[in-house]
Protein backbone atom coordinates (compact mmCIF):
# COMPACT_ATOMS: atom_id res chain seq x y z
CA UNK A 1 0.00 0.00 0.00
CA UNK A 2 1.32 3.28 -0.99
CA UNK A 3 2.18 6.17 1.78
CA UNK A 4 -0.67 8.68 1.93
CA UNK A 5 1.93 11.49 0.84
CA UNK A 6 2.96 10.12 -2.13
CA UNK A 7 -1.02 11.02 -3.16
CA UNK A 8 -0.67 13.43 -5.83
CA UNK A 9 -2.53 16.65 -6.04
CA UNK A 10 -5.81 16.10 -7.95
CA UNK A 11 -5.53 19.60 -9.21
CA UNK A 12 -6.09 18.27 -12.75
CA UNK A 13 -9.50 16.49 -11.55
CA UNK A 14 -10.64 19.50 -9.91
CA UNK A 15 -10.12 22.05 -12.79
CA UNK A 16 -11.88 19.57 -15.00
CA UNK A 17 -15.17 19.23 -12.27
CA UNK A 18 -14.98 23.03 -11.50
CA UNK A 19 -15.24 23.42 -15.54
CA UNK A 20 -17.91 21.15 -15.77
CA UNK A 21 -19.89 22.86 -13.16
CA UNK A 22 -19.94 26.05 -14.63
CA UNK A 23 -20.77 24.65 -17.84
CA UNK A 24 -23.76 23.08 -16.14
CA UNK A 25 -24.72 26.23 -14.96
CA UNK A 26 -24.73 27.85 -17.69
CA UNK A 27 -27.07 25.67 -20.06
CA UNK A 28 -29.38 25.81 -16.95
CA UNK A 29 -29.18 29.25 -16.41
CA UNK A 30 -29.91 30.57 -19.83
CA UNK A 31 -31.75 27.79 -21.45
CA UNK A 32 -34.73 26.99 -20.95
CA UNK A 33 -34.51 23.11 -20.46
CA UNK A 34 -37.04 20.83 -19.56
CA UNK A 35 -37.90 18.68 -16.70
CA UNK A 36 -35.86 15.86 -17.62
CA UNK A 37 -33.12 18.08 -18.52
CA UNK A 38 -32.90 19.58 -15.48
CA UNK A 39 -32.76 16.14 -13.44
CA UNK A 40 -30.11 14.83 -15.64
CA UNK A 41 -28.12 17.97 -15.01
CA UNK A 42 -28.79 17.44 -10.97
CA UNK A 43 -27.83 13.83 -10.82
CA UNK A 44 -24.55 14.79 -13.06
CA UNK A 45 -23.75 17.34 -10.16
CA UNK A 46 -24.50 14.99 -7.37
CA UNK A 47 -22.15 12.67 -9.02
CA UNK A 48 -19.32 15.41 -9.72
CA UNK A 49 -19.98 16.61 -6.17
CA UNK A 50 -19.25 13.75 -4.55
CA UNK A 51 -15.38 13.05 -6.38
CA UNK A 52 -14.97 16.82 -6.02
CA UNK A 53 -15.58 16.54 -2.64
CA UNK A 54 -13.17 13.67 -1.76
CA UNK A 55 -10.83 15.72 -4.12
CA UNK A 56 -11.11 18.48 -1.85
CA UNK A 57 -10.37 16.16 1.35
CA UNK A 58 -7.33 14.96 -0.57
CA UNK A 59 -5.85 18.40 -1.07
CA UNK A 60 -6.76 19.98 2.58
CA UNK A 61 -4.61 16.43 4.06
CA UNK A 62 -2.14 17.50 1.81
CA UNK A 63 -1.70 20.69 3.40
CA UNK A 64 -3.23 22.67 -0.01
CA UNK A 65 -4.90 25.42 1.01
CA UNK A 66 -7.27 25.89 -1.85
CA UNK A 67 -8.58 22.63 -0.77
CA UNK A 68 -10.72 24.56 1.48
CA UNK A 69 -12.49 26.55 -1.63
CA UNK A 70 -12.43 22.82 -2.92
CA UNK A 71 -14.75 22.25 -0.21
CA UNK A 72 -16.67 24.76 -0.74
CA UNK A 73 -17.00 24.64 -4.41
CA UNK A 74 -17.78 20.67 -3.91
CA UNK A 75 -20.74 21.44 -1.69
CA UNK A 76 -22.11 24.45 -3.41
CA UNK A 77 -21.95 23.76 -7.03
CA UNK A 78 -22.12 20.19 -6.95
CA UNK A 79 -23.85 18.53 -3.84
CA UNK A 80 -26.76 21.35 -2.76
CA UNK A 81 -26.88 22.34 -5.73
CA UNK A 82 -27.69 19.23 -7.91
CA UNK A 83 -30.39 17.99 -4.37
CA UNK A 84 -31.81 21.60 -5.04
CA UNK A 85 -32.20 21.03 -9.32
CA UNK A 86 -33.93 17.50 -8.35
CA UNK A 87 -36.05 18.44 -5.12
CA UNK A 88 -37.39 21.81 -7.42
CA UNK A 89 -38.02 19.43 -10.74
CA UNK A 90 -39.63 16.18 -8.85
CA UNK A 91 -41.23 17.30 -6.14
CA UNK A 92 -44.56 17.16 -7.29
CA UNK A 93 -44.50 13.72 -8.04
CA UNK A 94 -42.06 12.44 -4.98
CA UNK A 95 -44.36 14.86 -2.50
CA UNK A 96 -41.39 16.73 -1.71
CA UNK A 97 -41.15 20.18 -0.86
CA UNK A 98 -39.62 22.26 -2.66
CA UNK A 99 -37.32 25.16 -0.69
CA UNK A 100 -35.40 27.40 -3.15
CA UNK A 101 -34.98 30.93 -1.32
CA UNK A 102 -33.24 28.56 1.25
CA UNK A 103 -30.87 27.11 -1.23
CA UNK A 104 -30.01 30.74 -2.77
CA UNK A 105 -29.64 32.04 0.71
CA UNK A 106 -26.73 29.25 1.03
CA UNK A 107 -25.49 30.58 -2.19
CA UNK A 108 -25.25 34.29 -1.02
CA UNK A 109 -23.72 32.95 1.82
CA UNK A 110 -21.11 31.27 -0.08
CA UNK A 111 -20.11 34.16 -2.22
CA UNK A 112 -20.23 36.52 0.58
CA UNK A 113 -17.78 33.87 2.55
CA UNK A 114 -15.83 33.75 -1.08
CA UNK A 115 -15.78 37.69 -1.01
CA UNK A 116 -13.64 38.29 2.05
CA UNK A 117 -11.12 35.42 0.92
CA UNK A 118 -10.23 37.38 -2.03
CA UNK A 119 -7.37 39.57 -0.67
CA UNK A 120 -5.98 36.38 0.93
CA UNK A 121 -5.74 35.15 -2.65
CA UNK A 122 -3.57 37.76 -4.61
CA UNK A 123 -0.54 35.60 -4.39
CA UNK A 124 -2.24 33.23 -7.25
CA UNK A 125 -2.45 34.80 -11.58
CA UNK A 126 -4.55 37.39 -12.24
CA UNK A 127 -6.67 35.18 -14.47
CA UNK A 128 -7.47 32.55 -11.02
CA UNK A 129 -8.18 36.04 -8.81
CA UNK A 130 -10.72 37.26 -11.65
CA UNK A 131 -11.89 33.42 -11.47
CA UNK A 132 -12.87 33.52 -7.91
CA UNK A 133 -14.29 37.25 -8.46
CA UNK A 134 -16.73 35.52 -10.96
CA UNK A 135 -16.88 32.60 -8.72
CA UNK A 136 -18.68 35.29 -6.16
CA UNK A 137 -20.88 37.66 -8.72
CA UNK A 138 -21.94 33.91 -10.29
CA UNK A 139 -23.01 32.88 -6.71
CA UNK A 140 -24.51 35.76 -5.67
CA UNK A 141 -26.74 36.28 -9.01
CA UNK A 142 -27.67 32.79 -8.92
CA UNK A 143 -28.89 33.18 -5.29
CA UNK A 144 -30.90 36.35 -5.48
CA UNK A 145 -32.68 34.79 -8.57
CA UNK A 146 -33.99 32.24 -6.33
CA UNK A 147 -34.64 34.27 -3.52
CA UNK A 148 -36.49 37.10 -5.46
CA UNK A 149 -37.67 35.17 -8.01
CA UNK A 150 -35.62 37.92 -10.84
CA UNK A 151 -35.23 35.11 -14.22
CA UNK A 152 -32.69 38.07 -15.94
CA UNK A 153 -30.27 37.44 -12.80
CA UNK A 154 -29.97 33.43 -13.46
CA UNK A 155 -29.17 34.31 -17.19
CA UNK A 156 -26.64 36.88 -15.96
CA UNK A 157 -24.96 34.29 -13.99
CA UNK A 158 -25.02 31.73 -16.12
CA UNK A 159 -23.42 33.73 -18.63
CA UNK A 160 -21.04 34.47 -16.00
CA UNK A 161 -20.32 30.98 -15.36
CA UNK A 162 -19.52 30.16 -18.84
CA UNK A 163 -16.54 32.47 -18.48
CA UNK A 164 -15.74 30.52 -15.22
CA UNK A 165 -16.15 27.34 -16.98
CA UNK A 166 -13.62 28.38 -19.60
CA UNK A 167 -10.86 29.65 -17.01
CA UNK A 168 -10.94 26.41 -15.40
CA UNK A 169 -10.26 24.51 -18.95
CA UNK A 170 -7.28 27.02 -19.48
CA UNK A 171 -6.53 26.44 -15.54
CA UNK A 172 -6.62 22.30 -16.20
CA UNK A 173 -4.55 22.76 -19.24
CA UNK A 174 -1.86 24.65 -17.59
CA UNK A 175 -1.53 21.20 -15.24
CA UNK A 176 -0.49 19.95 -18.30
CA UNK A 177 1.18 22.03 -20.81
CA UNK A 178 3.52 25.08 -19.93
CA UNK A 179 0.44 27.50 -20.81
CA UNK A 180 1.51 31.41 -19.87
CA UNK A 181 0.09 32.55 -16.37
CA UNK A 182 0.98 36.25 -16.05
CA UNK A 183 2.00 37.75 -12.75
CA UNK A 184 0.08 37.97 -10.09
CA UNK A 185 -2.82 40.89 -8.52
CA UNK A 186 0.06 41.31 -5.98
CA UNK A 187 2.94 41.80 -7.66
CA UNK A 188 0.89 44.04 -10.03
CA UNK A 189 -0.35 46.37 -7.14
CA UNK A 190 3.14 46.02 -5.60
CA UNK A 191 4.86 47.21 -9.38
CA UNK A 192 1.95 49.86 -9.88
CA UNK A 193 3.15 51.17 -6.04
CA UNK A 194 6.74 51.23 -7.11
CA UNK A 195 6.04 53.21 -10.55
CA UNK A 196 4.00 55.90 -8.33
CA UNK A 197 6.83 56.08 -6.27
CA UNK A 198 9.76 56.60 -8.70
Amino acid sequence: MRPASSISAPALTISFITATFGMLNFASGVFSLDADSIVAIGLIKLLLGTLYFVAALVNIFKGILLGNINLIFSVCFGLFSGTNLMITTLHGSLNLISLPRIYGMLQITAGLYLLCLLPALRHVPLYQWINFALTVLGLCSFGLEQICQIPWLGVFGGWIFLVFGLINIYIGLSTLLPLPQGKSLETLLRQKKRARIH
